[in-house]
């Protein structure tokens, strides 16, 4: 009786953990109907758990919400500076911050959670570390930046 009490309670608190997990992404949005091409810069050579991880970048078409059912990988290989097309309404992932709350990108994170985002540069317009959170607007599906027309 006392091992079936261990396995509820086992079962009911990994379903608890498990039901408390959140995910914040931060992404570039196309709504534009051309290509757009952006340029990222990251510090590739900072100790911990990148935030802004190239390996990890992911495409999904946007028409004023997120289509994830036709996720599209846009991985690169770990470097500085990147250039990437992002298609015609489309939404590229760049980074993800895992269980905990965004607030600035001055702030602490947790488990050796670094953020290497040194700039993004679309056309004319150019996003740094600085200005980051005038222009990375929380909406339902994560921090999002969309370009401007130029």
């Amino acid at each position: 009786m006392l091992r079936l009490f261990y396995r509820i309670s086992s079962f009911c608190c990994a379903l608890i953990l498990a039901t408390c997990s959140w995910r914040v992404q931060f992404l570039i949005i196309n709504a534009a109907a051309t290509p757009r091409e952006v340029t990222i810069e990251l510090d590739v050579k900072s100790r911990g758990f990148l935030i802004f991880d190239p390996r990890k970048f992911t495409l999904y078409p946007y028409d004023e919400e997120i289509d994830y059912t036709h996720e599209q990988s846009a991985a690169k290989p770990l470097q500085s500076s990147l250039k990437i097309v992002i298609p015609p309404k489309s939404a590229l992932v760049i980074g993800r911050l895992n269980n905990q709350h965004y607030e600035n990108s001055r702030q602490r994170f947790i488990n050796d959670r670094v953020f290497n985002l040194v700039r993004v540069q679309a056309g004319k317009h150019e996003v740094t570390r600085d200005s980051f959170d005038q222009h990375f607007r929380k909406t339902a599906a994560g921090l999002a930046y969309q370009i401007p027309n130029d």
